[in-house]
């Protein structure tokens, strides 16, 4: 008798035919000659023996290391089919042309190296997704949701390779990196979705599962795992892992401070504890160094698996240094800010396993770095020059840093007169440098500088000595001044009078405007390839090569250090050459006053140049790395000027140049979420532009406005906004796009206090300019449209904005992700209006999935949360509910919006009492939450002078959330 076949299961059957259905498309987009290539590799085992032989007839370097990574890529992909075989009934299932059509795709993108890197990049953002699917499926009995979710990421990825491979076969390399990718980016930005969202269910059935069976370790597992997983954990490539300065071509002593950090640091490597050591001491005693030469010991003798370097003396160095980070990691994605990237960083550092150091180099105040530090089995060493710093640092060893005694100094001091010039040997002026050392004191920098000088100028100690002997009688020192500060100061003036009246003079104090570290080279000596670089060597007034060798004599003296297309100089040297300027104009004030102003417009009209411009139709989204990259020197010249203005002599006086370039930064803090950075450099701009009348202020007023909409501070909005309004409604074009912007933002604000039917008047206007000159953000209007209507209830206008939205969202493509995520969330406001309560709740899913790919500690994330508990409150899930209410508060309490935590407090107490078994601790935890929703409440509602009577709880809750978000 013939065994009994094994019934196949009716959800089964569907979801093969789905399979069956997507196998049919792929074979019918493809030509004849194609079909049969593509059936020449129905294994992965056959596409990789091709890949080889390709490999093998590369003679190009970056090509064959490009296919190389392709293979750990087939590698996932080929497991990821073995859970589907794994968890389907005994039926064969077809996936030939799975393997076949990547062939073509793969030789179709072998012709260009730049459409194989992207192609590349692509499928390791893939292999990551799919490489997270599978641990969370270990986690997932074999079911019809984990089969459904396998079959449509598979359907996601067929479809992709479809479309990818019509455009590969019908267009020319070249043309199809200029003109065609952003095709094929927009239909890879679909596919992840799609892959995101079958993954999220299945992250969620396992945290389900985990939760019946009743496994703390398990759920924990299940919870964590989104967080080590995507940021590449399992990419055991990365490591050892580095981001580190240039390595240091010369280092002295200091054996007895390594012994110390290596005693407490070194130690039990294992421990769960973090482990803190802290080196303070005197600026230019060498702090930093010491920390360089322990990073530099570890990387050799692989004590660590990961060491990173973050430069902390403001909060964009620490910003820029993360970022820098995130990119060694491959964390970094073009679209996340860097506030998302820091928590990215900081979850990898908490949960993994890998062995870590963290270094701060240089903290100046515990809160630009307090949000950064992590916790987990690493260790951190710190350099800072106050003592009382060194406290708030978990698990703490301290050290002072002492300058260096006259026998280390001397040895000190001939071994770099010798690595500074070969030819020439000091040991015979041996008596005269035992008495210039004593006149400085035995600090580090010092003694490096003075070498550098004896050396770069050729001359003999005894005159060295003479010079710092005369410069120290000439200065007016303070009478707590020590003698290494005395030492520092004279040989920094011998060093200046050097360089008196030359262009390294000038390039230095150029240098001394900016932030001290990761200065890039291209701002001082472009390669003057490009149009901009022209335009900075137009700015500077000199050749490139005249610019090189200034930077060169500034190195040679010791004043800057040069590694890496990047410029670092000494704080001290920055600040001591700025004051050495002014006391030698002191007589000369008005000179010193127009000199001064001079170097500052240049430094502004260099970082105006180069920093991304954002206008009527483009933002910075998409070229955060680049302002990242500037930003910190932006902040320097911003503060520099700030400061100025408070003085009431020789103010330095803002140029357009300056003006603009803080707008721009303005507005790249408030892409990034930053909302109180932004209005910070926001004042800076309106305090110093003199044309209160012109349109520079009113681009500056408009953005002000948006971050005090995004803050809710209405009232203070309401004034900027209106001022920006009056200036561009009478200067500018009625048909221009800026003016678009601006009935835009006043809308927004009217939304804000409800005043919707004037609100709508306002998107009206910005609509209509803005389709006059196709803008692509006529998706935002059409959005805001849709979101008044809906507020009016009138739900089927609304809807038809929305449509109207989203089919101009897929148009265009990635560009407008963040706006999909608000489209998606008004959807679902819609849903609920409608009383479609599981529609509601999967739009609101998908927009949460991708906010948290983008940017998962915006405030939209926040909103998301609370929306989904709000559904789930609805649904009676009220545990589920609960969860996404804290996660909201969460958020809402690290980007600091109270409307969004009040709400959400609301809610949860509100979850909370609809349980049937409500315990003494949940009655306690509801009435906190109600006791703090309701203090936020009033308190906001008391600051802005708004009447509460008549208004249901449900309407001033509406009033304290910014429009957008309700």
């Amino acid at each position: 008798m013939a065994p009994e076949s094994t019934p196949v299961p009716p959800h089964y059957e569907g979801l093969l035919a789905q399979w069956q259905a997507a196998q049919e498309r792929c074979r019918n987009s493809l030509h004849g000659k194609e079909t049969s290539r593509a059936l020449n590799f129905q294994t992965p085992e056959q596409l990789e023996a091709d890949l080889r032989r390709m490999q093998s007839e590369q003679s190009n370097s970056i090509v064959h290391k490009l296919i190389s990574q392709l293979y750990p890529c087939l590698s996932t992909m080929q497991s990821f089919f073995l859970i589907l075989v794994a968890s389907s009934p005994p039926v064969s299932i077809e996936t030939a042309l799975f393997w076949g059509i990547l062939h073509l795709i793969f030789s179709g993108a072998i012709r260009s190296v730049e459409a194989l890197y992207k192609l590349v990049t692509m499928l390791n953002k893939i292999k990551k997704e799919l490489a997270y699917f599978q641990k969370c499926a270990e986690l997932v009995p074999v079911n019809g949701e984990l089969q459904s979710a396998i079959i449509e990421s598979l359907v996601a990825l067929l479809e992709f390779w479809i479309k990818a491979q019509q455009r590969f076969a019908r267009t020319s390399p070249e043309r199809l990196i200029n003109d065609g990718w952003a095709n094929i980016d927009n239909d890879f930005v679909e596919t992840m979705n799609k892959l995101n969202e079958a993954v999220e269910d299945v992250h969620r059935y396992a945290l389900l599962e985990a939760a019946k069976r009743g496994s703390a370790s398990q759920l924990n597992e299940a919870g964590l795992m989104l967080a080590n997983l995507r940021v590449g954990e399992t990419q055991e490539s990365l490591f050892p892992c580095y981001c580190l300065p240039a390595k240091m071509t010369y280092y002295f002593g200091r054996t007895e401070e390594a012994a110390k950090i290596t005693r407490h640091l070194d130690r039990n490597v294992g421990l769960e504890d973090l482990l803190s050591f802290v080196i303070y001491g005197l600026g230019g005693s060498g702090k930093t160094a010491t920390a360089q030469a322990y990073a530099q010991a570890c990387r050799k003798n692989n004590t660590y698996d990961a060491i990173f370097w973050i430069r902390s003396q403001t909060p964009a160095d620490v910003q820029d240094s993360f970022i820098q980070v995130a990119r060694t990691l491959g964390l970094a994605a073009e679209e996340n800010d860097a506030d998302t990237v820091m928590v990215k960083i900081n979850t990898w550092l908490a949960r993994t396993k890998k062995r870590w150091l963290l270094i701060y180099d240089n903290v100046e105040e515990y809160d630009f770095i307090r949000k950064t530090i992590p916790t987990g089995n690493g260790r951190l060493l710190v350099t800072t020059r106050y003592k009382w710093l060194t406290f708030r640092f978990k698990g703490s060893r301290t050290h002072e840093l002492r300058t260096f005694n006259d026998s280390e100094s001397l040895e000190m001091f001939e071994e770099l007169c010798q690595m500074y010039d070969t030819d020439r040997d000091r040991t015979m002026e041996r008596a005269q440098s035992r008495l210039l050392l004593q006149e400085l004191g035995g600090l580090a920098l010092a003694i490096d500088l003075m070498a550098a000088y004896v050396s770069y100028m050729n001359i003999p100690i005894m005159r060295a000595r003479k010079q710092i002997d005369l410069t120290l009688k000439s200065i007016l020192f303070n009478e707590a001044a020590s003698l290494a500060e005395k030492g520092l100061a004279a040989i920094w003036d011998v060093q200046f009078q050097g360089i008196k009246g030359t262009l390294a003079a000038k390039v230095l104090g150029l240098l001394a405007l900016l932030a001290p570290d990761s200065i890039p080279m291209d701002l001082l000596v472009p390669d003057g390839d490009k149009e901009w670089d022209n335009e900075i060597l137009e700015i500077l007034g000199h050749s490139s090569e005249q610019m090189y060798q200034a930077v060169n004599e500034l190195m040679k003296r010791a004043l800057i250090k040069v590694s890496d297309e990047t410029i670092t100089i000494h704080r001290l040297v920055q600040k001591c050459f700025l004051e050495t300027r002014m006391q030698e104009s002191s007589h000369a004030a008005q000179a010193y006053s127009a000199e001064r102003q001079e170097q500052f417009d240049t430094v502004c009209k260099v970082l105006n140049s180069r920093y991304p411009k954002s206008d009527v139709s483009m933002s910075h989204w998409g070229r955060w790395e680049i302002c990242a990259r500037y930003f910190p020197h932006v902040l320097s010249v911003a503060h520099i000027y700030e400061a100025q203005a408070r003085t009431t002599d020789s103010k330095l006086v803002m140029s357009n140049e300056l003006s603009r370039v803080i707008r721009n930064c303005a507005w790249y803090q408030y892409e990034c979420g930053n909302h109180k950075e932004c209005l910070e450099l926001v004042e800076i701009a309106r305090n110093g532009c003199e044309d209160r009348a012109g349109l520079e202020y009113a681009h500056i007023c408009s953005h002000g406005a948006c971050a005090h909409y995004e803050l809710h501070q209405v009232a203070k909005g309401k004034e900027l906004i209106e001022q920006s309004f009056n200036i561009r409604i009478k200067l500018m074009n009625s048909n221009d796009g800026q003016l678009a912007n601006a009935y835009n933002n006043r809308g927004l604000l009217e939304a804000s206090e409800c005043r919707w039917d004037e609100a709508l008047k306002s998107f009206d206007e910005s609509l209509k300019i803005r389709e006059k000159d196709n803008n692509i953000y006529v998706a935002a209007s059409h959005l805001l449209k849709g979101m008044a209507y809906i507020s009016l209830n009138r739900l089927e206008e609304g809807e038809r904005e929305l449509l109207m939205t989203k089919n101009l969202c897929k148009e265009i493509g990635h560009k407008m992700d963040l706006l999909s995520t608000h489209h998606l969330f008004w959807q679902g406001n819609l849903a609920i209006e409608r009383g479609q309560i599981h529609k509601a709740e999967e739009f609101f899913r998908t927009g949460r999935s991708i906010i948290q790919r983008l940017a998962p500690t915006y405030i939209a994330a926040s909103a998301f949360e609370y929306k989904l508990g709000y559904v789930k409150t609805k649904l009676g899930n009220l545990d589920e509910a609960i969860k996404h209410f804290d996660q909201s508060i969460e958020i809402a309490k690290h980007r600091e919006i109270e409307g969004e935590q009040a709400r959400s407090y609301r809610m949860k107490a509100v979850a909370l009492r609809l349980k049937d078994h409500l315990s003494g601790e949940e009655e306690i935890e509801a009435s906190k939450a109600e006791e703090v929703s309701n203090g936020m409440l009033r308190r906001y509602f008391e600051e802005n002078q708004l009447p509460m009577e008549g208004l249901s709880d449900d309407a001033m809750y509406e009033m304290f959330i910014c429009a957008q978000r309700r």
